[in-house]
């Protein structure tokens, strides 16, 4: 992870089954948008959801700035259809959130998957064993441009409370390893 310094002030999510609302995130100004095929779509619409992000990304002008898209976990079925899906459409997002990373393995078969796109990663730590091994994630692959903490999966992961005092010490840790990491 040593991408060179290009700081971000927005991230704006948007459901993936809510294609009437990828223009309006796009308008916003914000300096990424997130078109999210995981936690906002619910399971009997991921497909339809995946065709009508692909559908849009495939006539976005690049005048639209830095368009992304959050697939389902690697570790689960939708996730692997996702980055299938994406390897074969040979579209080219901004960037490919790839969130509960856990392991390099994953990392590097994402990076496999999408060889023939020139695209970056985000990898999300949202679990103790991803927090644990954050310091190898980093170093994993080139390509990935950032290490973003899932708080609220996080912790109930650890089956825990959110609140401030909860997200603190892993928020300073994955800083501490992707300042690091570059």
């Amino acid at each position: 992870m040593t991408a060179a310094p290009n700081p971000r002030r927005c991230l704006l999510f948007v459901p993936g089954s809510r294609p009437e609302r990828y223009a309006k995130a796009i308008a916003t100004g914000a300096d990424q948008v997130c078109i999210d095929l995981e936690d906002a779509v619910a399971p009997a619409d991921k497909e339809s959801a995946r065709a009508a992000l692909f559908a849009f990304l495939a006539d976005a002008p690049a005048s639209h700035g830095e368009i992304g898209l959050r697939i389902n976990p690697l570790s689960t079925a939708l996730g692997q259809a996702d980055l299938a899906a994406l390897a074969a459409s040979r579209l080219k997002p901004a960037f490919v959130m790839l969130p509960k990373v856990e392991t390099v393995a994953e990392l590097r078969q994402a990076d496999a998957a999408l060889a023939a796109i020139d695209t970056a990663f985000i990898a999300q730590i949202e679990t103790p064993r991803g927090l644990l091994d954050a310091r190898a994630l980093a170093a994993a692959i080139p390509r990935l441009q950032a290490l973003m903490f899932g708080g609220f999966d996080y912790i109930v992961a650890l089956r825990g409370r959110a609140g401030w005092d909860s997200f603190f010490h892993p928020r300073v840790q994955l800083a501490t390893v992707a300042a690091e990491a570059g």
